[in-house]
């Protein structure tokens, strides 16, 4: 416990720290007090400073907003006394041509008007009959510079504007024909160098103008069709129906060797060559093959003969231009779309503009080609009439033309936002011709019953056949097109498929029926297996077209192989007059001291009737021909070993019998001799 002096010590501390505080107190109050008084004191004067300075404030913005609306009316007078100086000036402003200044005639004409908008305003609004005079004084040369404008832009333009280069354009062509580099679509800073070969754009400076000139006038008409946009599109086509009228001249004057097969570049021309592929849009995936080669093929005709699709020409030399050029005329198009594009770009800022003067354009132009189009198909549809598989073949080339160009050209319309297609008439037109085309040839075939057409005097392969086939593999070159055609149908491979099937057993009706033309049977017999191989081997043949038929009918192979072993036995029957002279009578022998006169004369005459029945079969079968070397020789080997162990025997039996003194009369061909001339049968 705490002693009672400490208790107290603790209290005595306590009361005089108590006492501290209540004297700091006492000194707080009192500086409280005098804060107080002297905020009291601050406060008055400021209230007695905000009356002095408030109507000082007032005043000052009541004269600042006086000077305001003096200077506004000030403005405002500057403004209409210079409206009515431009009005007074006007008709003196716009007589000047713009030629030179541009820039500074589209001030002045932005200034006129400026005036005469402010002065209809001013006659709209308070019927100011002033103001509608100085309106009519402003429109008047108003107008006549709107009119100056305009034709400042056209003079610009023609006068800036280079024919595109034709003959550059058909080089480029046929450079990608060749396989070389080609020049580039793509219009831009890199390729402009290359592209400036091919057209001479406007300069930089110059398209600015134009676009200056072009955004002005654009700017007086809500509407897209406007002078300055029939002017530049208008322009531009007569430049692309140049471009196009001096590709014709071009390909009319033959400066140029067609890179595209045309079917007065195929007309009787079925003989070897090697087909390439043309790729005409650069680097668009444009395939367009030459449609009328015949590269390793069977063995066709080796003579001359007339061909049944080349006696009447559906073309004379005038619409061989026409028929080349309508080939041209989408490439060389395309190529100058890109840069009229471009050049469309260039000088109008807005889009709607710009796809208003393409669709223009391209209206333009495409009345050209379908111009072209509607000539080159009744062409074709002469020829078709005719039956000219040439034709035909031309009609798929230009659907496969038309089926690669159109998503090019609809890719252009589409980011021009022009849903018009283009090419769609077309495609269905030339498709018609096209299932014509194959329909009356099928029917030209199967009612074909002529028995007086040339026929082949050595029972070679028949052209007809040769032309079917190679028509056939042609066809399938271009069989997306084709299979279009059937595109309604379940499955339009299998249509196109059986179409081809039918044509093919039309030809053999057909081959049949003019076999019947031969008077001699065995000519027939071979006349049917030399088409009938031919037929079958193009079928076989490893990488053909052809194969497209087989993959819907897999056993046409096999009935044509069938067809050719028949054919092979019927014709050895032929040598059944030989055989019987030469077969051996195992029953019967002969003893040289023993021979009767009877016995002499019988192997004479068997020696006589082989002789010449064997002379007659060499002198008639020489002169047949079979064009194939395999067929060739399978035939010579089976006649060979048919009839050379025959004879053989038939001479080890008779030669040395004693039939007769004068055996070189008798015995004429030693077996060599037999098998020599037999290896020159079929030699026609």
């Amino acid at each position: 416990m705490m002693s009672k002096a400490s208790i107290e010590t603790q209290l005595q501390k306590e009361s005089n720290r108590l006492a501290s505080l209540e004297e700091t107190l006492i000194r707080s109050d009192a500086a409280t007090d005098t804060m107080l008084k002297m905020l009291k004191g601050f406060d008055g004067r400021l209230e007695r400073l905000n009356a002095t300075i408030k109507p000082v404030h007032e005043e000052t913005q009541r004269l600042h907003r006086r000077q305001e609306n003096t200077l506004s009316v000030l403005g405002e007078l500057d403004l209409i006394l210079a409206h009515y100086k431009i009005a007074e000036e006007a008709e003196s402003v716009v007589s000047q041509s713009p030629s030179n200044q541009i820039e500074q005639y589209l001030k002045k004409m932005n200034d006129i008007k400026s005036a005469k908008d402010y002065f209809e305003m001013i006659a709209k609004s308070e019927g100011h009959e002033k103001a509608d005079d100085v309106v009519y004084k402003l429109t008047c040369p108003f107008d006549k510079g709107v009119s100056l404008l305009d034709e400042e832009f056209k003079y610009v333009l023609q006068r800036n504007s280079q024919p595109y280069n034709a003959k550059l354009i058909l080089e480029n062509l046929h450079a990608i024909a060749s396989g070389k580099e080609p020049l580039s679509l793509a219009y831009d800073s890199k390729t402009a160098p290359l592209w400036g070969k091919v057209v001479k754009l406007p300069s930089q400076s110059v398209q600015t103008e134009l676009g200056m000139m072009a955004s002005w006038l654009l700017k007086l008409s809500t509407n897209t069709v406007t002078n300055t946009t029939e002017n530049f599109a208008e322009h531009r086509v007569r430049g692309m129906r140049k471009c196009l009228d001096s590709v014709r001249n071009l390909i009319n004057e033959e400066k140029f060797d067609l890179p595209f097969a045309s079917p007065s570049a195929a007309k009787g021309k079925y003989a070897d060559s090697q087909r390439r592929e043309s790729n005409i849009f650069g680097s668009i995936s444009s395939k367009i093959k030459n449609q009328f080669t015949t590269a390793d093929r069977s063995p066709a005709p080796t003579k001359k003969r007339e061909s049944y699709s080349n006696r009447e020409n559906i073309k004379d030399d005038n619409n061989d231009g026409d028929i080349d050029f309508f080939l041209y005329m989408f490439p060389v198009v395309f190529r100058m779309t890109e840069l009229e594009v471009a050049l469309a770009n260039s000088i109008f800022s807005k889009k709607t503009y710009v796809s208003y003067i393409m669709s223009t354009v391209f209206q333009g132009v495409f009345k050209t080609i379908h111009e072209e189009a509607d000539r080159v198909n009744t062409i074709c549809r002469k020829g078709v009439i005719r039956h000219d598989t040439s034709v035909i073949l031309y009609v798929f080339q230009v659907l496969n033309h038309l089926r690669t160009a159109e998503p090019h050209f609809n890719n252009i319309l589409q980011k021009l936002d022009c849903k018009k297609r283009y090419l769609d008439s077309l495609i269905h037109s030339f498709s018609e011709t096209a299932l014509q085309g194959l329909t009356e040839l099928n029917d030209f075939i199967k009612s074909n019953q002529d028995r007086h057409a040339l026929m082949p005097p050595d029972g070679t392969v028949h052209q007809m056949t040769s032309n079917i086939m190679i028509f056939l593999e042609n066809l399938l070159i271009n069989k997306e097109s084709l299979l279009e055609l059937f595109a309604s149908k379940p499955s339009k491979e299998r249509e196109a498929a059986h179409y081809l099937r039918n044509l093919i057993s039309s030809l053999g009706l057909y081959l049949t029926n003019k076999s019947q033309t031969y008077t001699d049977p065995v000519l027939v017999i071979i006349f049917l297996l030399n088409n009938y191989n031919y037929m079958s081997k193009a079928l076989q043949k490893k990488n053909s077209k052809l194969q497209f038929i087989c993959q819907f009918d897999s056993d046409i192979t096999q009935s044509f192989v069938q067809k050719c072993i028949s054919y092979r036995q019927t014709y050895a029957r032929s040598w059944d007059p030989v055989i019987q002279q030469i077969s051996s009578d195992a029953n019967r022998s002969f003893s040289p001291e023993k021979l009767k006169d009877r016995d002499r004369q019988l192997i004479k005459d068997k020696f006589s009737n082989f002789n010449k029945a064997f002379e007659d079969i060499y002198r008639i079968q020489k002169a047949y021909s079979v064009p194939d070397p395999e067929l060739k020789d399978l035939l010579r080997t089976e006649n060979q070993n048919r009839i050379l162990p025959l004879y053989e025997s038939f001479l080890r039996k008779y030669e040395d019998c004693g039939f007769t003194k004068n055996k070189e009369k008798y015995v004429k061909y030693r077996v060599e001799d037999i098998k020599r001339s037999m290896s020159q049968f079929f030699s026609a």
